[in-house]
């Protein structure tokens, strides 16, 4: 089983409209609501793939309950911490000339009480084969905090993939997770330095974690597990559509190959390809589909089939 935990998840509104002029009046062609969130959105693409997955994290007001409704209705498999303050929203205004404009609420601060009850949660369930840690933490949340779920995760001897950012994605490297997935922002973040030698950087990072996928928008991918070789994929064939959740499904695709062939298996250059192939005509394929959370079937195949 794979364990999705998303520490600030949304309920997100996305709106298709023919042109975006700021200032202007709108009329919506198309409008979808979803849960969205990042790790909930790897679990719904999870679940689209057939793979067994759980999603947890924090859900509150009325906003939470309708994310609980509409991922019964998705028949997506979820365990969540019911918290005092309203989940946030967010919303993505999409157009053919820009493509995804995005607004963000920052999300509202989880007591420390609400924090152990997730901890405890996603700890006690039975023989995960492996947790990911998607997305932002809400704005408060300590060091200590999130230092204390990564070690818990550790600590129940599954493997724990995390693609966050800032000081949470630092954090993880410290302490050890096992595979983190950074884009080119994230990489230059960690390192120091907005001009990033991304294999140089890499290779730092193998001496705390023991796989490292580097995401570079159209320049593809780079991968390497610790003690194995470099691997670059370049990107997929541009698709036009909606990007927002290409990167969660990255994720999606790691966790069930890593779940599948075990993450020793990465040290293997044709292997730690093949899943990197996978993750970019997954992703690529999520572009295709008209929101975060899912992909288009045909596409993916397509694009697996040029791999």
């Amino acid at each position: 089983m794979i364990v999705t935990i998303t520490p600030n998840p949304a309920l997100d509104l996305t709106y298709h409209v023919p042109t975006l002029t700021p200032g202007a009046e709108h009329r919506v062609q198309h409008m979808y609501i979803r849960p969205g969130g990042k790790g909930i959105n790897t679990a719904k693409v999870l679940t689209q793939l057939g793979e067994q997955a759980l999603a947890t994290g924090f859900v509150g007001g009325a906003n939470g309950e309708v994310m609980v409704n509409l991922l019964d209705e998705d028949h997506v498999p979820h365990a969540l911490v019911h918290a005092a303050m309203s989940t946030r929203l967010t919303v993505s205004i999409i157009d053919p000339s820009n493509g995804a404009t995005l607004f963000n609420e920052p999300g509202k601060e989880r007591s420390e009480q609400e924090w152990e009850k997730l901890i405890e949660l996603v700890t006690q369930i039975d023989t995960p084969d492996l947790f990911t840690v998607n997305g932002s933490f809400p704005p408060g949340t300590s060091e200590a905090t999130v230092r204390h779920l990564y070690r818990a995760l550790l600590a129940t001897g599954a493997t724990v993939l995390v693609d966050t950012s800032h000081e949470p994605l630092r954090w993880a490297v410290e302490e050890g997770v096992h595979a983190i997935k950074p884009n080119q922002h994230e990489l230059a973040d960690l390192v120091g330095s907005d001009d990033v030698d991304v294999r140089a950087s890499i290779a730092h990072l193998l001496e705390h974690v023991q796989l490292v996928v580097a995401s570079q928008g159209a320049n593809g991918m780079v991968a390497q597990a610790r003690g194995g070789e470099v691997v670059a994929v370049p990107a997929a064939r541009f698709v036009v559509g909606n990007p927002t959740g290409a990167g969660d499904s990255v994720v999606a695709s790691l966790a069930r190959s890593i779940t599948r062939d075990g993450i020793e298996s990465a040290h293997q250059p044709a292997t730690l390809r093949a899943w990197v192939s996978d993750a970019i005509a997954l992703s690529a394929a999520t572009v295709a589909a008209p929101v975060a959370g899912e992909f288009d079937e045909a596409t993916y195949r397509d694009l697996l089939a040029q791999s």
